[in-house]
């Protein structure tokens, strides 16, 4: 497909449509698995395997696991790279990286603050459900943005919008100075049961 060339309003209003579709495809998910968690339960029978049955399943769990990768996607905005959430961290330097462990309903960052060009973000969903990540340049708390029923994403510089359990996300965003607001906005995620919920605090100096 060609691509079209516009103006930076109207990649803006394409990429805000792109956006919602993106979490109107996630709400879909998570609905999907609340239904697939809600499905009964079947009655199994223990069966006694023996030490050569139990040797070739380990092995084959082994080959399936090696044979399971990982995706890069980059562009000139930003870089998405999909890891297991468990892999240690590698050597950084200080403020660079910032990790986000995510969960249900939490997120914090480590450390809450960085200095101004390019920052990684390392979004780890430690959680049972999808969630995403959203970055808000604003004045208020992140706690303070809730608008109805979600958070106020005003002054979004950039997202995540899908990050499935057990995964790791990063990514890199060039940040000026100012206070940040870090969030999962699905529904029920920033706020749930009208409870402190999935947001954190981030500043650039």
């Amino acid at each position: 497909m060609e691509a079209t060339v516009g103006t930076r309003d109207e990649w803006l209003a394409a990429r805000v449509e792109l956006l919602e579709q993106e979490k109107e495809l996630t709400r879909r998910s998570d609905a999907l698995a609340k239904r697939r968690r809600e499905l009964p339960w079947v009655r199994t029978v223990h069966i006694q395997f023996t030490r050569a049955a139990t040797t070739a399943v380990l092995v084959i769990v082994a080959l399936a696991l090696a044979a399971c990768g990982g995706g890069d996607t980059k562009d000139s905005e930003q870089t998405h790279q999909d890891q297991p959430s468990s892999t240690a961290p590698a050597a950084k330097q200080a403020g660079s990286t910032i990790d986000v462990p995510e969960g249900e309903y939490t997120l914090e960052a480590t450390p809450a603050s960085g200095k101004a060009g390019k920052l990684t973000f390392n979004v780890a969903n430690d959680g049972a459900i999808d969630h995403e990540f959203v970055i808000i340049k604003t004045d208020r708390k992140a706690g303070d943005l809730l608008k109805g029923s979600e958070a106020d994403e005003s002054g979004a510089v950039d997202e995540i919008a899908n990050i499935a359990p057990g995964k790791s996300v990063k990514l890199t965003v060039k940040l000026r100075p100012g206070h940040y607001a870090l969030i999962c906005n699905l529904p029920g995620h920033y706020r749930p049961g009208g409870k402190p919920g999935m947001s954190a605090d981030f500043t650039v100096r």
